[in-house]
């Protein structure tokens, strides 16, 4: 169904839902502020309110841009530069909301294998991460394939293979399909492999991983604090506190810097499949799960339904991410169409901040 018949008949309702025995908490008075690339969002009061509506902020759909159905991931930057994952085209590209008619892009090095890139971070300095998959000849044969690679700015489609080239296992040199991919400050690229129930840690330019959450790293799937269950998106802190979306858990966890043993930071009936997840500088956690947005709000412990509409879900193409604007919006990417053009990025504005 076209973008425009499906918007037809999506009518979203704001639901603000507080976990059980939970109650509003008195803040301190703040206001957004600006942040760093891995840290879009500023930090917002506890009791801020978001609007029930969405709006299309990029409509590729009826841009010069030609994608299909698999825009597997899109970056936010603090300067409003988007980036979007066209896996068909086998490319990342950079452009602004206003202007999809120029646009820059960021692809593969030309190798025997031909890569697709899955999954996209942006740092501050403004190089691009992309995780990718592809399938040709290496060192085994032929065969699937998996790297992360980095593009500096101003350097075009030649990349630096920071990690790779791996066919897909379970030991300490190897990964598979990308579920979530995020750098921090230090420069060190963690990983989620969905298909190992684990996020390792990648140092760049070697070929050893560590283990840092689901740490049994044997391929086994589980619920207890050690193990994780087709884990997804992901996220770092400043104090390199590790957020993951626990997918098949149907919960959030956190790990400490160093501890194998993560803290179920919430797990609620109606949390179904969490998916994609980030943090604003408050520490709130905003989290995709099935076809809802939820809001964790921190330090007051409760939980939030930002939006909750059935009519988009991952099943139907689904979001492909979420991400906070320096002014507290949030942004998703939905890709609707299985065989036409169809990939919008939604936007959720703040409508008061609650302070």
């Amino acid at each position: 169904m076209m973008r425009s018949v499906f918007l037809t008949s999506v009518y979203l309702c704001l639901l603000l839902a507080y976990s059980e025995g939970a109650s509003l908490k008195s803040s301190a008075s703040c206001m957004v502020d600006s942040c760093s690339s891995g840290d879009q969002g500023g930090a917002i009061c506890p009791a801020a309110i978001w609007s029930d509506m969405e709006q299309i902020a990029v409509n590729l759909s009826i841009s010069s841009l030609y994608f299909y159905y698999n825009s597997n991931d899109f970056y936010l930057d603090t300067k409003n530069n988007y980036f979007l994952v066209d896996g068909n085209n086998r490319r990342v590209i950079k452009f602004k909301a206003n202007d999809t008619s120029n646009f820059t892009v960021i692809g593969a090095p030309n190798t025997t294998i031909t890569y697709t890139p899955y999954k996209v971070f942006v740092d501050s300095n403004g190089t691009v991460y992309s995780a990718e998959s592809g399938y040709g000849s290496g060192i085994y044969g032929y065969n699937n394939y998996y790297r992360v690679v980095q593009y500096v700015e101003g350097n075009g489609t030649d990349g630096t293979v920071l990690f790779g080239d791996v066919t897909c296992g379970n030991q300490m040199n190897q990964v598979c399909q990308c579920g979530g991919l995020f750098v921090d400050r230090q420069g060190f690229i963690y990983y989620s492999d969905p298909n190992n129930y684990r996020v390792v840690k990648i140092t760049p330019f070697t070929m050893m991983l560590t283990a840092v959450a689901g740490a049994n790293g044997n391929g086994t799937a589980g619920s207890n604090l050690d193990q994780l269950n087709n884990p997804g998106g992901i996220y770092v802190d400043t104090n390199n506190t590790l957020y993951v979306a626990d997918t098949n858990n149907n919960r959030v966890m956190m790990y400490l810097s160093g501890s194998s043993q993560g803290t179920v930071l919430f797990t609620v009936r109606s949390l179904y499949a969490p998916y994609r997840l980030t943090l604003d500088k408050s520490g709130s956690i905003y989290v995709l799960a099935s076809s809802t947005i939820y809001r964790f709000v921190r330090p007051a412990g409760f939980l939030k339904t930002i939006v909750s509409n059935g009519a988009f879900s991952v099943g139907m193409g689904g979001y492909s991410n979420i991400q906070l604007d320096t002014a507290g919006n949030i942004y998703t990417c939905i890709s609707q169409s299985v065989y036409y053009t169809d990939t919008s990025v939604w936007k959720y504005s703040l409508i008061s901040a609650g302070c």
